[in-house]
């Protein structure tokens, strides 16, 4: 029954002509009606639409930039994971990182884009101490250009909130405390530049030290294309219609991704053991590999499949999710 109930209003509130007093219910019951018609409406079109999310979130993730596939669908399950889950995209200018990062921003119901420069804990405005980039993501996600900007007592902040959840801050002998449970989006740039082809001057090339670069779940270094690809890409360009992205958009896949946030989702003890022969395997080659593996990496797989189904309204992990990330993991972490 969409029918809702006249709601009771109280005599002292009242209005004395009873020809008002019949009006006031009379549009308290239409704008009842109007919100469960919406709510009924949008899930229809929920539903719709988690039949296709695979295919067309990704699109919606810096539609200008043509390429970064894979980069774009890991960020895309980042937005609909429950838990904190943390990417990092080392690249030189002009690779689109910065526009990736911020379509994320924009399409995050809670969101922060900030720079390194800028304060990760706090910032001082006067006397004040204001919470920084990481406590304002409190609860969403929180996007950082140029990360290897930051300053030292920054890099605490970073690990705390990736790690913890919170950050501390002591400034004129008083010691600050806030609340930071987000996740964290980062775009950095090479020590020098990525040209090489080379495993070993490629992992030269992080300005990360490996500590650090644990607490992510996924590191990409991207590149500029080689010949052949650019005109793939190129051919692309020519052949087809860019991805425009309204507000109306924008709206609606923000509204998509709260509605869903709440559903948890399992994996079945057949799919878990599939990603620790993965896991394994991969850590059998670590040394071909651009990062290490770590526990992890373990974490941020298994946090990106459940986050896979999420997006397609499924409480159960399947194995197309698990191909999803497993491809993904292996775009992040093999030359």
């Amino acid at each position: 029954n969409i029918y809702p109930k006249i709601l009771f209003v109280p005599p002292e509130k009242r209005f004395l002509n009873p020809d008002m007093d019949v009006e006031l219910k009379t549009k308290i019951w239409i704008e009842e009606l109007d919100k469960k018609i919406r709510q009924r409406f949008f899930e229809i079109r929920f539903r719709e639409f988690a039949e296709r999310a695979w295919t067309f979130v990704p699109q919606f993730i810096a539609p200008n930039i043509v390429g970064m596939q894979h980069v774009k669908e890991a960020v895309a399950l980042q937005l609909f994971s429950k838990e904190p889950t943390h990417i990092l995209i080392i690249g030189n200018a002009g690779t689109g990182k910065t526009d990736i990062i911020r379509s994320a921003s924009e399409l995050a119901q809670i969101s922060v884009f900030g720079s390194g420069i800028t304060g990760l804990a706090a910032m001082a405005q006067g006397k004040k101490i204001l919470p920084g980039l990481l406590p304002k993501a409190h609860l969403g996600i929180c996007c950082i250009d140029e990360l290897n900007m930051i300053k030292n007592e920054d890099y605490i902040a970073l690990s705390d909130a990736m790690e913890k959840g919170f950050v501390t801050n002591e400034k004129a002998g008083h010691h600050y405390r806030f609340e930071a449970l987000t996740k964290v989006l980062a775009a950095a740039s090479p020590k020098d530049s990525l040209k090489s082809n080379s495993l070993q001057e490629l992992k030269g090339q992080v300005p990360f030290e490996p500590s650090l670069l644990a607490r992510f779940h996924l590191n990409f270094i991207v590149r500029k294309e080689q010949l052949s690809e650019f005109a793939a890409i190129a051919e692309k360009i020519v052949s087809e219609d860019k991805i425009k992205v309204r507000l109306g958009d924008i709206m609606f896949l923000r509204r998509y991704i709260k509605y869903v946030s709440p559903l948890d989702a399992e994996i079945p003890k057949e799919l878990a053991d599939k990603i620790t022969a993965f896991v394994t395997k991969l850590k059998q080659n670590e040394s071909e590999l651009l990062f290490e593996v770590t526990p992890n990496t373990v974490t941020g797989l298994t946090r990106l499949a459940k986050a896979s189904a999420r997006m397609e309204q499924r409480s159960l992990v399947d194995a197309k999710d698990l191909e999803r990330v497993f491809l993904i993991v292996n775009k992040a972490y093999v030359l």
